[in-house]
C-alpha cells in the first residue's frame, strides 16, 4: 500500500495541490498515476524500492506521462 501526505499551498488565492508519495511496491503505480492524470504534483519518495523496482517505477511513469500528452 503507497503511504500518501496530502500538502496543500494557497498562494496569491490559487490553491495548489502537491502529494508526497512513498511506493512501497510495484503495484502502487496505479495510483500514482491516477494522481498525475488529475493534474496533481506528485512526490515521490523511492527509497523504500531497491534499486531494479525504482527503476521500472520511473520508466513506467515516464513513458505514461509521455503517452498521455501525445494521445490528449
Amino acid at each position: 500500500m503507497v503511504s500518501k501526505q496530502n500538502v496543500q499551498s494557497q498562494p496569491a488565492g490559487r490553491t495548489n495541490n502537491v502529494i508526497l508519495t512513498e511506493p512501497l511496491v510495484f503495484a502502487d503505480s496505479k495510483d500514482i498515476v491516477d494522481d498525475i492524470k488529475r493534474n496533481k504534483v506528485v512526490i515521490i519518495n523511492l527509497s523504500k524500492l531497491d534499486i531494479e523496482t525504482s527503476d521500472r517505477l520511473l520508466d513506467f511513469y515516464f513513458w505514461r506521462d509521455l503517452c498521455i500528452r501525445v494521445l490528449d
